[in-house]
């Protein structure tokens, strides 16, 4: 089916959120793609447009002129991982302890992933993003 090596390392990263006094919220956790060993040359296409700053000023000019008094901005959770993988099939390498929390592993065994959707860190994952939001929009 596929070889160790076809398979990427990803990592967990989490953090504590805590309230403005300072007291324990939650602990939110997000598994990132490590992208360092992807061949960059796979993907020539890899990057999204970005808003440069000098046209984000220009936009708030435009408002400001019209007398405008509201502004909007969107901010979509977890946008990376609403979109689909595209190409030949990516697999990811869980960590052995944080995968034992989830489900029973083989004892020394590794747990293999077929991406489906995007993670961070994978190389194409913002083009990606980009392509389904033009789409949608």
């Amino acid at each position: 089916m596929y070889e160790q090596k076809d398979a990427y390392n990803c990592h967990m990263l989490s953090v504590e959120k805590t309230l403005a006094d300072g007291e324990h919220h939650k602990f939110k956790s997000r598994l990132v793609f490590d992208g360092r060993d992807q061949d960059a040359e796979l993907f020539p296409e890899k990057s999204s447009p970005t808003a440069a700053l000098h046209s984000l000023m220009t936009c708030l000019v435009v408002v400001a002129g019209r007398g405008l008094k509201t502004i909007g901005k969107i901010d979509i959770k977890g946008a990376f991982i609403q979109t689909e993988m595209e190409g030949s099939p990516m697999f990811i390498q869980c960590d052995k302890n944080p995968t034992r929390l989830i489900v029973d592993v083989l004892p020394g065994g590794t747990l293999y992933c077929q991406l489906l959707k995007a993670l961070y860190g994978c190389i194409q994952a913002s083009k990606l993003w980009y392509k389904k939001l033009t789409k949608f929009l």
